[in-house]
């Protein structure tokens, strides 16, 4: 059954320049819009129906807020125009909204079953990768790369917490968000070498404060220098 869609195709330069339809009264291409409209929703796509059955004169008439004589006029100058076509059973359809709608249900078929088959990708599987294929190709690469903290089912933000409260300069937080998950990544998933490269950074600054001046004489100037 086809999908119910909210909305429908519509090409207003088709519509302006289709010339069976421009040959039609203005009263005559509104009544073939709310057609269409109908249409729209009816099943199978694009067939004038209402409730599974063709909607009589009568009824076409209370669909486009016209007399049953208007309807049965405009109904013939469209047909006359060529605007519409039948079925065998006599039930009026769009023939461009038939031929769109088999080409979305080939399209959607062609995914299912692996894109397109007059299209080939270089390894011969088709354009689009079947759903399955798609899995497989993904468990791969996360058995093949199994240590960033996304694949190994870990938060991309742990640790960031501790490297906040680590961090001297509190300042850019925002932007150390959005640079920790990357830097996690290229430390191959262990943000603790991060946190240990910053602790050791801290101890080392804190060594080089706190050392002991020494003091020289040269010269008779007194020089100060660190060790």
């Amino acid at each position: 059954m086809t999908d119910r869609l909210p909305w429908m195709k519509f090409w207003p330069a088709d519509w302006t320049g289709e010339p069976a339809l421009r040959m039609c009264s203005l009263a005559a291409r509104g009544l073939w819009i709310e057609l269409l409209a109908v249409a729209h929703a009816a099943e199978p796509y694009g067939h004038v129906l209402v409730s599974g059955r063709a909607p009589s004169c009568r009824q076409i008439a209370a669909i486009a807020g016209a007399t049953e004589r208007d309807a049965a006029k405009l109904l013939h100058e469209l047909e006359e125009a060529g605007v519409f076509s039948r079925t065998e059973a006599g039930v009026i359809y769009s023939r461009r909204m038939v031929r769109d709608n088999a080409t979305r249900e080939a399209a959607r078929d062609f995914g299912k079953r692996g894109g397109n088959p007059r299209l080939k990708a270089v390894d011969g599987r088709g354009v689009n990768p079947s759903l399955k294929l798609q899995e497989a190709e993904k468990e791969a690469e996360r058995e093949n790369h199994p240590s960033t903290p996304r694949r190994r089912g870990v938060s991309a933000m742990e640790g960031f917490a501790e490297f906040w409260r680590l961090y001297p300069r509190k300042v850019g937080k925002g932007a150390a968000e959005r640079a920790w998950p990357r830097a996690v990544q290229e430390a191959k998933g262990d943000w603790q070498l991060i946190i240990a490269g910053v602790q050791d950074a801290i101890d080392l600054e804190r060594r080089r404060t706190l050392l002991p001046t020494r003091i020289h004489l040269a010269q008779g100037q007194t020089v100060v220098g660190r060790s």
